[in-house]
């Protein structure tokens, strides 16, 4: 679901990475653009969370990892590369592992 809702909603995905520029410049976390897909995607973050939380245990967090490894499988058609991991702070502000991407375009 998440993997489609990329490739379908590429323009949108590429607005919220744009929307990072003015406060990251060309490079971003995976974590600072989940926190944006939340506010300007809010109620299609909902659906994805609405999809995992009866199957799985840690619905927010499956949703984040599914959410990172979309941008991964689609960086070639969203102007980005990855360039490893980088502990930032997560939705709940506590430091953790996630990958470092870095605009091309």
């Amino acid at each position: 679901m998440i993997h489609s809702y990329f490739k379908e909603n590429q323009s949108d995905v590429l607005t919220i990475i744009q929307k990072l520029a003015p406060e990251v410049g060309d490079l971003f976390d995976s974590h600072q653009f989940i926190g944006l897909f939340i506010k300007y995607q809010e109620t299609t973050y909902i659906k994805f969370l609405n999809d995992k939380i009866s199957k799985e245990a840690d619905a927010v967090s499956n949703v984040n990892a599914e959410i990172s490894n979309a941008l991964r499988v689609n960086a070639d058609n969203l102007g980005i590369e990855n360039l490893g991991k980088v502990n930032s702070r997560n939705i709940y502000c506590l430091e953790s592992p996630c990958a470092l991407w870095r605009r091309l375009r």
